[in-house]
């Protein structure tokens, strides 16, 4: 049966779906896959020329950019693009909420809306087209790919925004779009154990080449099957984690579960697909082909590899709404080595979260997720601590929320006095440690669980 629904989905339907929508899908997909394998020499070339074409398109035509550039752009431009791409002004969020009708224009080329998942208060509105879309679905079949899926394969998605859930979860819509896709959707706003022992059912009956989910949901699951001592008998070619940060210790979790190896993606909305890990794991390589990313401290410059900062993406595809150095709200790292694949693009080491999930110092300092995730998720958890959220709500006061699992007693938590000086020691002296027990944490608007919340 999955062999006949492979050859529906790619032979039938998604070249019809394509041809009918007006996507190069096929056609990029096919560069892409090609690209891979050339040098960087050649990658590069290719680059700047799509940056360079993008620059002037902004400079010349969109309201925004031409009130905004620098006064000598051509001649930079065209003699060094990505030279020239510093000296332009950083876009943020705040600015694309106040000068959206001067960063659109209209292209026919298909303009479409879009929206970030407002997890960090209201949704951000942008503009996309056809152009784009293409480039993000071809980007996305080349990362399936990387972790064992071809095309038309089964896969299921673990995933929580509700305009991604085809019709919400019912439905002809939704079972034809399923059907069509060779694929099945979980839904990460239900993972009550009865709803995951369908979805255990359901992977094991369907056989997907490739699980592809938001971290902590997958990481949920993970724990789930693990917790109940259930041996998976489907063994999938690979796990993509995506929508969070992937730390080491959800990663061997996953693996654990699934007996699979986790490839972490990084993307966004506003972006597509930006990066993703190959087989060799040796960190994750930036889709040069359709992205210029930078990683900047503090004053916008440029940083070496192994230092923390700020991500800039501008994506070379997206004519109709060009968002150029846009400060995404994450923080990376570029790594110095090579990876064994061979292929040209340059590595991240690490994407550490959002830039608003770590935490503020009164000195100006900055304290990373991963410090909480580590020291109350793996240093000071013997088992009793089922999930966790850890909110900044003032300078000296930090709250750390508790999912227990029934048999641990705050009180009796040896870790507690411990880990109540290791935060104070990275936060300041005079920082003041709550935890509280509770039932629940509330998940942001798209279903995901967000390990720390700074309200600084």
């Amino acid at each position: 049966m999955n062999n006949i629904r492979s050859f529906f989905t790619q032979q039938i339907w998604e070249p019809l779906f394509l041809a009918v929508k007006g996507l190069p899908v096929t056609r990029l997909f096919k560069e892409f896959k090609s690209f891979q394998w050339q040098n960087r020499k050649q990658l590069r070339e290719r680059q700047q020329k799509l940056l360079k074409d993008l620059l002037i398109h902004a400079a010349s035509n969109v309201p925004f950019f031409r009130e905004h550039r620098p006064k000598i752009i051509y001649d930079a431009v065209k003699s060094n693009a990505s030279m020239a791409l510093r000296e332009w002004p950083i876009v943020c969020k705040d600015d694309i909420n106040m000068f959206r009708a001067d960063m659109v224009i209209e292209m026919d080329r298909g303009t479409f809306r879009n929206s970030t998942g407002g997890s960090t208060g209201v949704p951000t509105i942008f503009f996309q087209d056809k152009i784009f879309q293409a480039q993000t679905l071809a980007a996305t079949n080349l990362f399936f790919d990387w972790a064992g899926r071809p095309l038309g394969a089964p896969y299921v998605r673990l995933w929580g925004a509700v305009r991604d859930l085809t019709g919400g979860g019912g439905g002809f819509k939704y079972w034809f779009g399923n059907f069509a896709g060779n694929r099945f959707i979980f839904n990460t706003f239900s993972m009550s154990p009865e709803s995951m022992i369908g979805y255990i059912k359901k992977i094991e009956q369907f056989k997907p080449f490739v699980i592809e989910g938001y971290v902590d949901s997958l990481d949920e699951l993970a724990r789930f099957i693990s917790g109940k001592n259930i041996r998976l008998k489907h063994r999938p070619e690979g796990i993509i984690s995506s929508a969070g940060t992937l730390f080491e210790e959800a990663r061997l979790r996953i693996e654990e579960a699934f007996r699979a190896s986790v490839f972490n993606r990084y993307g966004s909305r506003e972006s597509g697909n930006i990066a993703c890990e190959c087989s060799h794991h040796s960190g994750l390589h930036v889709m040069e082909e359709t992205t210029f990313l930078e990683i900047v401290d503090e004053s916008g410059q440029p940083l070496p590899p192994g230092v923390e900062g700020e991500v800039l993406v501008t994506n070379l595809w997206n004519y109709t709404m060009p968002l150029i150095r846009y400060k995404i709200g994450d923080r990376a790292i570029w790594s110095d080595k090579k990876c064994p694949c061979g292929r040209p693009y340059a590595l991240l080491e690490a994407v550490n979260g959002r830039s608003s999930a770590s935490f503020r110092r009164v000195d100006g300092g900055v304290v990373s997720p991963a410090f909480f995730i580590h020291f109350i998720g793996v240093i000071h958890n013997e088992g009793g601590i089922r999930k966790f959220q850890v909110i900044q709500e003032a300078y000296d006061r930090i709250v750390v929320l508790i999912i227990p699992e029934p048999s641990f007693q705050i009180d009796s938590w040896p870790g507690k006095d411990i880990l109540t000086q290791q935060i104070q020691k990275a936060m300041g002296n005079t920082c003041k440690v709550e935890y509280t027990l509770v039932k629940e944490i509330q998940k942001t608007p798209t279903g995901k669980h967000e390990y720390t919340v700074c309200k600084v």
